[in-house]
């Protein structure tokens, strides 16, 4: 192997940022989980939704179980990701990628489902936007960075 592609071999550059995601995201999600299935399973809502007679919008349940059914797959992906990057292993770029990707289609679908079963409320007001973007940028920087990056492709080849 020549010299400049030895190089480029590593976690080096901008992929230390990647590395940073990769760790920060389980311990984020462990620490907000605990939190989040507590207000979900044991707060008012989940009361409100499940009280006989309730005339809650009947989507809510399925919504709120899908949420966290989310949350807790992209929990252990997470773990994954965290496995693969620290492995070098050949598939981490498009699990990288899929999770992306994965995030963006769960928001569109959230958003549009909260709108259907709220219709009085606006699409897009400024705590959606906000979330829109949070949930687009990323993206747009790093899934051509997994594509293009030669030192992707030089440091997962395991």
């Amino acid at each position: 192997m020549d010299q400049a592609k030895t190089d480029l071999q590593g976690v080096k550059g901008w992929l230390i940022v990647v590395g940073l995601i990769v760790v920060i995201g389980p311990l984020y999600m462990l620490a907000v989980m605990p939190k989040m299935l507590k207000d979900f399973f044991y707060g008012e809502p989940w009361a409100a939704i499940n009280a006989p007679g309730s005339v809650v919008h009947w989507g809510w349940k399925p919504l709120v179980l899908l949420e966290v059914s989310f949350g807790i797959a992209a929990f252990i992906g997470s773990i994954v990701l965290f496995c693969q990057f620290f492995g070098k292993q050949r598939g981490f770029p498009r699990l990288f990628i899929a999770t992306q990707i994965l995030s963006i289609l769960f928001y569109f679908g959230y958003t549009i489902a909260l709108h259907l079963m709220l219709p009085g409320r606006p699409l897009l007001d400024t705590d959606s936007i906000v979330a829109l973007l949070r949930t687009l940028v990323p993206p747009l920087i790093w899934i051509p960075y997994m594509l293009k990056s030669e030192r992707i492709k030089q440091t997962f080849v395991e």
